[in-house]
């Protein structure tokens, strides 16, 4: 294995051990964010529907700034799982907006 090829595995390895615990933490910031926050009220789809909302919608936005349309074309299973976070992220954000409001 020459060295180029160690500093490349090396980088992988960095990268996914942060993604690992990037994940680790989203759960635990949702199991404390669980536990002080109401609940999500039960009318509410399922965070993948939103999310994939949110993917459309940027998708929908992409075409009229750039005249194409995004890679994905709205299908937000094409999507890898760090840009899928993104948007469940989104989602979360937008939750919190609204169930500061009602309060």
């Amino acid at each position: 294995m020459t060295d180029s090829e160690r500093l490349i595995n090396d980088l992988r390895a960095d990268r996914d051990g942060a993604w690992a615990e990037t994940k680790r933490l989203r759960a635990k910031y949702d199991a404390l964010y669980a536990q002080t926050c109401p609940s999500t009220p039960p009318d509410l789809p399922d965070i993948e529907v939103l999310a994939a909302a949110v993917h459309e919608a940027y998708c929908e936005n992409y075409k009229t700034k750039h005249g194409k349309p995004y890679w994905t074309e709205g299908n937000y299973s094409l999507l890898d799982e760090e840009t899928k976070e993104i948007d469940r992220t989104t989602v979360r954000a937008v939750l919190r907006c609204l169930a500061s409001v009602k309060e």
